[in-house]
């Protein structure tokens, strides 16, 4: 049914548009406020928390508009402004419109959230839909070569946001008439929704950033973008086994996080292990997360009912904790900091496991999925699109060019120039975004070889 292929595709775009804004909002205030105002890093994350704040306003929205509307306008917008961001590669520009498809998007989500389903009614394919976008946003990075292709305005990569842009309008204007939502949530059951932040973290710092897996776990980028993949059908095959079950209980939420300590204590040395673990055990924790927080009240819960501002006041304090952890990472480039970086992620392991214990309080909220709890084919779609994301790393690798040939050069030997340089965002020194520039810059020093790479965790 196209309704409900429109229930997973419209999350699951919004997502990935989403993280592609929230990317290059922090890579483009980088550029114009501190390469070019020279303003510190406080400054900067002064300025996004800014911006995420305005994610407290979901709700107010929502009452001026109605929430129909209002989850139009959202959804639309990340999708539009996504679409002109490929347009225009002026840094001043996109310092401008970036920020406003994230407010867009951090209102999207708990417009989502509290929009009643006919296939959905607890809310728990939403956890699933995060899981796709992000597989979708790293299979179209390293099919970029390891680059957001945001930085490239070429007539593929145009036609991929035309595209994308067109399927999430699509699933937009096919979603079913909205049904009431689950009666009975509870305020302490909406609250570990925050836990989703730290969750991205790690996922944006380690186990997506295929330099990151590159460089510390010793791969090819061939080699690295293929595990990243792998790990991801790991996780949305984790995830949807735990959204099929009728609640996630301990057990399985405890094996889920001994997998994420075992995970997290191994994240420096980017493992094979380190990374399938992760995802996977990430994945279970983020649906049992989200399946409490939309889900029914469980029998015995206490405390005053969470409406659409409850919803938005903890999705984006999660947000909050993503700005705030990635802002103290850099930072300990700039400045020396007492204790480094390396605990940040075992940091922000912590906050997500004690947001998903947190969502067991009672044991409720995960009401029956159907009579039976029996599989559908639609339910096993997530599952289906990891399989395919799976060509991604094929595709990249069959059309990778091959090595150069050797070439025979007799006579004394001769020192050669080599010009290596790390690119961080694709802006030159115009403001302009025009990342195939690049190489012809490096001709000037005249060297014999050069190459660029896009350094671990940089916001590219």
């Amino acid at each position: 049914m196209p309704w409900a292929v429109a229930g997973l595709a419209l999350p699951a775009l919004t997502v990935l548009s989403g993280l592609q804004l929230l990317r290059l909002m922090v890579a483009t205030v980088v550029s114009v406020h501190r390469d070019r105002l020279g303003a510190p890093l406080a400054g900067l994350a002064l300025f996004v928390l800014l911006v995420v704040g305005l994610g407290f306003l979901a709700a107010p929205v929502a009452r001026l508009l109605g929430r129909g509307h209002a989850l139009v306008v959202a959804a639309a917008g990340v999708a539009l402004v996504r679409l002109v961001v490929q347009l225009v590669p002026d840094a001043l520009a996109r310092w401008l419109l970036a920020p406003a498809g994230v407010v867009l998007f951090l209102w999207f989500v708990p417009l989502w959230l509290a929009r009643g389903s006919p296939e959905d009614r607890d809310g728990r394919g939403f956890g699933l839909a995060l899981l796709v976008g992000l597989a979708l946003d790293t299979a179209l990075t390293g099919l970029g070569g390891g680059w957001d292709y945001a930085w490239s305005i070429s007539p593929w990569t145009v036609a991929l946001a035309v595209l994308l842009a067109g399927a999430a309008l699509w699933a937009l204007a096919a979603l079913p008439d909205p049904v009431p939502g689950p009666p009975g949530r509870r305020v302490a059951a909406v609250l570990p929704l925050a836990g989703l932040g730290p969750a991205l973290f790690l996922h944006v710092l380690a186990w997506q950033n295929l330099g990151w897996q590159a460089v510390l776990g010793g791969r090819s980028p061939g080699q690295a973008f293929l595990l990243v993949m792998v790990a991801n059908l790991a996780a949305l095959a984790a995830g949807t086994a735990a959204s099929l079950t009728r609640e996630v209980r301990w057990p399985v939420l405890g094996t889920a996080l001994a997998g994420l300590a075992v995970a997290v204590a191994l994240v420096g040395r980017a493992t094979v292990a380190a990374t399938v673990l992760g995802q996977a055990s990430a994945a279970v924790l983020v649906v049992a997360i989200v399946r409490r927080a939309t889900g029914p009240a469980a029998a015995g819960d206490r405390g005053g009912a969470a409406g659409l501002g409850a919803l938005a006041a903890a999705w984006t304090a999660g947000m909050g904790l993503f700005v705030l952890l990635v802002f103290a990472y850099y930072a300990a480039y700039d400045v020396v900091l007492p204790a480094g970086n390396g605990w940040l992620p075992a940091l922000a392991a912590v906050l997500l496991g004690l947001a998903a214990a947190g969502s067991m309080r009672g044991r409720g909220g995960q009401a029956d999925r159907a009579p039976g709890g029996r599989a559908r084919g639609r339910d096993l779609v997530p599952v289906g699109v990891g399989v395919a994301l799976l060509a991604a790393p094929l595709a990249s690798w069959a059309t990778a060019p091959g090595p150069a040939a050797p070439v025979q050069d007799e006579g004394p030997a001769r020192p050669v120039r080599v010009l290596s340089y790390n690119l961080h965002f694709g802006f030159d020194v115009r403001g302009w975004s025009d990342l195939e520039g690049w190489p012809g810059r490096s001709r000037p020093a005249g060297p014999r070889w050069s190459g660029s790479r896009r350094s671990p965790g940089a916001g590219t």
